[in-house]
């Protein structure tokens, strides 16, 4: 849905909707009322509202600027911080798969 409509209008809109309908299916979660799982429950709705606020924030071209301001009220952090640390991340990603490859890699053992 955001694909198709990103650019033709702002999605506020839209996420809006998205963020009513996440809070929703959570509150119809039947196993999410088990005893001791209001920890569990919590962790899940402010991991959809971070999912979805720092996605509009690194989308906010097809925003408009004053939704934007307001989303990032409910971030942490600045959006523009969140870029720069994904910027900086995404150049040591290299490394790390390198890194990771390298721990994958079965390797020959001397006799």
């Amino acid at each position: 849905m955001f694909s198709q409509t990103a650019g033709r209008w702002p999605l506020d809109g839209l996420t809006n909707r998205c963020f009513h309908f996440a809070r929703r299916v959570l509150q119809s979660l039947g196993c999410v009322d088990a005893p001791g799982a209001e920890p569990l429950k919590e962790l899940m709705q402010r991991s959809s509202v971070m999912l979805l606020t720092n996605a509009a924030g690194a989308a906010g071209r097809f925003y408009n600027r004053s939704y934007l301001q307001e989303l990032e009220g409910h971030s942490p952090f600045r959006f523009a911080a969140l870029a720069e640390r994904c910027k900086k991340l995404s150049k040591e990603r290299v490394s790390l798969m390198r890194l990771i490859e390298a721990f994958a890699t079965p390797t020959e053992l001397g006799p």
